[in-house]
């Protein structure tokens, strides 16, 4: 056997090593680029689904801009506001800057006055607060005020309008400090909601027409106009096309009694009764000009003492009109 010398072999032995440093050198740099360039792929990945998703983003709130003020104009486009030719029973006209609540369909009127009355009577009257001619006194030892400063005239109000499905439906909440005696107490004049046709609280008599209450300075009124504001249940109904309109309520009952001067009724211990509510039914025919309208009360009067009874039911019509006499003055 020949044997290589050993220098060769040493020689032999380092190409061996230095081959092998060298591929396993350009396998680690071989790697870590193939590394670097996959991070930069997944970066620039990463960065197209940033501006994907900040481009959804966008058109998300876009289209909920556009969403909500479709629903603000679709809200707008329902909201018939203060219409007079829809109001149910009590017209009141809405001023320009009523209060939309946030959020909602309903909107809200404010109102009210701060009135001073200064009243001097030259003589004696019970009522101090306004001119009442059955309350001109005739007896002794009645008020002897002839001069009264009050603010009870002064009202606060709250009006409310809400579109549904099933009608318009409001609310009505007012009150001043009005009482016969000139002082300023809280006094309760309406408590009224209605929905579509039907009304139900305290407001003006289905009986009266407020609105041929004629326009003077005395706070309670004329003397003879029926005024009264009556707890009730309403219904009414409007034909626009032809003007008319047909109201029904029943409405608290309250017998008032009167007796001749001389007799007492504090010695005749009686007890007023009130069997069953009032009934009203009026028909209102409106014009171009004006409207008449024709009014029926139904009510049902007793008494008990100790020792008898007795009771009657009667009924009272009423017409009233406005009409103008002059419908143009220049």
């Amino acid at each position: 056997m020949k044997f290589l010398p050993l220098n060769v072999v040493t020689a032999a032995l380092l190409s061996a090593l230095c081959y092998s440093a060298n591929s396993h050198a350009q396998s680690v740099e071989q790697r870590l680029s193939a590394l670097e360039q996959r991070l930069s792929e997944l970066e620039k990945q990463l960065a197209a689904k940033d501006k994907k998703i900040a481009a959804l983003e966008r058109e998300q709130k876009r289209t909920q801009v556009v969403a909500n003020n479709a629903k603000v104009s679709a809200i707008e486009a329902q909201q018939v506001l203060f219409n007079d030719t829809t109001r149910p029973s009590h017209r009141f006209a809405a001023p320009a800057k009523s209060i939309r609540l946030s959020d909602s369909t309903t909107t809200l009127q404010l109102g009210g006055q701060i009135w001073l009355d200064a009243i001097y009577n030259h003589g004696e009257m019970t009522n101090r607060a306004g001119f009442q001619t059955s309350s001109i006194a005739y007896d002794d030892n009645t008020t002897n005020d002839n001069t009264l400063l009050s603010a009870g005239q002064s009202k606060l109000s709250f009006h409310s309008h809400t579109p549904t499905h099933y009608g318009d439906m409001t609310t009505r909440f007012e009150f001043d400090m009005f009482d016969d005696q000139g002082n300023a107490d809280f006094h309760l004049t309406h408590l009224w909601g209605e929905l579509g046709n039907w009304g139900a609280g305290q407001t003006f008599s289905g009986f009266m027409d407020i609105n041929s209450f004629p326009n003077i300075i005395d706070y309670w009124g004329p003397t003879a106009m029926v005024f009264t504001r009556q707890p009730q249940i309403r219904y009414r109904t409007e034909q626009s096309a032809s003007g008319a309109t047909w109201m029904v309520t029943m409405e608290r009952s309250d017998a008032d009694l009167a007796f001749p001067r001389d007799i007492d009724p504090a010695t005749l211990s009686f007890n007023e009764q009130n069997d069953w509510p009032d009934a009203t039914l009026s028909y209102q025919q409106r014009f171009t000009d004006g409207y008449i309208k024709a009014a029926l009360l139904l009510r049902s009067l007793g008494f008990e003492t100790s020792t008898q009874e007795d009771s009657v039911t009667g009924w009272v019509s009423m017409s009233p009109a406005i009409m103008p006499l002059i419908k143009h003055i220049y």
